[in-house]
């Protein structure tokens, strides 16, 4: 018998998770079979603040996949609305957020964690972070929510209504006072070599014409495996007690090693490219490398070895080599085959 009470909307465990932006609209769309497609198409590209920039040790490398914002995505249908206009419309925010879900969307808003019992800065520091909700509990009062807990994991787990409230009316910053609805579009996406060709050749020759400037905060990123220079020169900078510590690169760094093999998996099995098992199994090992960097880097956090950050410059020395070699194979691959397409269609289209 149907609960009429409780509604909760399936999400599934999203293959990036160091970053919940990147996290959450993953987390609905993956559950679909086309977007698959569209999701190998894109997360190539990354970027990193240029070890040149003057604010560098303020911020770290601040390492990102390079993708769709939430509110632009292909595949999500997306409605947003300012606190302030729901308040002047006397509209309660648990009563929105249910009426979304029993439309089947998803609500992802920012919040201040210091009021969130399941956070880790609950009660001791007020901290505004984004929040994806996917379902309610009327008879328990509660909403269903994914994002990272006080055991510092991503994972889902329920607040109480009135948790929520003081949480939701105590986020102040200007920029972050949309509440946004989500679902899926259900437009089909056919799978792009060209594209993946295109990003990768990005990714593997970033120059400066890569380099992106944002110019109202002055912070200069470099992308591809430019990227590498910026986290090489974090390390060394922290060795030095120059910079701050920060998790979050190493977990997306290994994340983005992770999709690409998947990736390279995925054209391989659907026959868009022969990829030989040697690179799959090159890829795998900086897969494997990449983990240990992360769980390295975790162990410093702890005991702060200055040691066990030289041995992570030494991984990275490894396997930079390594990657460059295996993806310059992938993409020739991929241009050999883009190329013979084109040659064949040429050849029937004359032939009509």
């Amino acid at each position: 018998m149907e609960n009429l009470n409780r509604r909760v909307l399936e999400i599934v465990r999203p293959p990036i998770v160091g970053m919940q932006f990147h996290a959450y609209p993953l987390s609905v769309l993956l559950k679909y079979d086309h977007a698959i497609p569209w999701f190998y198409n894109n997360y190539i590209q990354i970027r990193a603040l240029s070890k040149d920039c003057v604010n560098f040790n303020k911020h770290g490398p601040s390492f990102h996949f390079i993708d769709h914002p939430l509110d632009t995505h292909p595949l999500l249908n997306t409605r947003k609305i300012r606190k302030e206009d729901l308040a002047q419309l006397n509209v309660n925010i648990i009563e929105y957020i249910i009426e979304c879900i029993e439309n089947e969307f998803y609500v992802y808003t920012h919040i201040d964690e210091y009021f969130i019992a399941s956070s880790s800065r609950y009660e001791n520091q007020h901290y505004i972070h984004d929040i994806l909700i996917n379902g309610y509990d009327l008879a328990e009062e509660k909403l269903f929510v994914s994002g990272y807990t006080s055991e510092k994991k991503f994972m889902e787990y329920s607040i109480r209504f009135q948790q929520f409230i003081e949480a939701y009316e105590h986020n102040h910053q200007y920029y972050k006072n949309e509440v946004i609805s989500l679902k899926y579009n259900s437009k089909s996406y056919k799978f792009d070599l060209n594209r993946v060709c295109d990003l990768l050749r990005e990714y593997i020759y970033s120059d400066d014409e890569s380099e992106e400037i944002d110019i109202s905060n002055s912070l200069y990123f470099v992308r591809g495996m430019k990227v590498y220079d910026s986290v090489l020169f974090y390390l060394n900078e922290l060795i030095e007690g120059k910079t701050g510590f920060d998790i979050r690169p190493f977990h997306l760094f290994w994340e983005h090693k992770k999709c690409m093999f998947n990736r390279f998996s995925y054209m391989r099995s659907n026959k868009f490219i022969i990829i030989p098992e040697e690179v799959l199994e090159s890829y795998s090992y900086i897969i494997k490398v990449s983990l240990l960097i992360r769980n390295k880097m975790l162990k410093y956090d702890i005991t702060n070895d200055k040691n066990i950050i030289l041995k992570v410059i030494e991984h990275f020395n490894e396997i930079i080599p390594i990657e460059n070699k295996c993806l310059i194979h992938v993409l020739s691959t991929l241009e050999g085959t883009i190329s013979d397409i084109g040659a064949a269609h040429e050849y029937y289209k004359a032939k009509r």
